[in-house]
């Protein structure tokens, strides 16, 4: 019977100590810094490539600009400096940089299409990001 009570003792304890570590560990990993796989980046591009209408001059010019982007974040996330305000810092350099390439490429009317593409893809993004946030999800 001791020893009944000593396991269930054991039992309670570490699920306790299951339900109050593995939240705050869940916490501390930055979700929203999960890397799309190529066959994404590829489809992300080619929707680009339609939504602002690219020319077939334009597009592998774009294409490697898209990547190299996609290359050099995930060279950050691997550096795992730990320090998530950082790297969000320097992967904001990253978009700026890739952005600015990218316009640098196109007519003034792919420029506003362009702008429109990633205006529209932050807001999903911040929808998404919301949604993980609340409680519950």
């Amino acid at each position: 019977m001791e020893n009944h009570r000593s396991l269930c003792r054991n039992f309670v304890l570490a699920a306790l100590t299951a339900i109050i570590i593995l939240p705050a560990t869940s916490w501390a990993q930055p979700r929203g810094m999960r890397m799309p796989d190529s066959s994404q980046i590829a489809a992300n591009f080619d929707s680009l490539a339609l939504r602002i209408a690219l020319a077939d001059s334009q597009k592998s010019k774009v294409r490697d600009i898209y990547f190299a982007s996609f290359d050099e974040t995930r060279k950050l996330m691997a550096s795992g400096s730990g320090d998530f305000r950082a790297m969000m810092q320097d992967r904001r350099k990253i978009v700026e940089k890739r952005d600015n390439d990218i316009k640098a490429l196109l007519s003034d009317d792919q420029k506003k299409a362009y702008d429109k593409y990633i205006e529209e893809e932050r807001a999903q993004m911040r929808s998404r990001m919301g949604q993980r946030r609340r409680p519950g999800n």
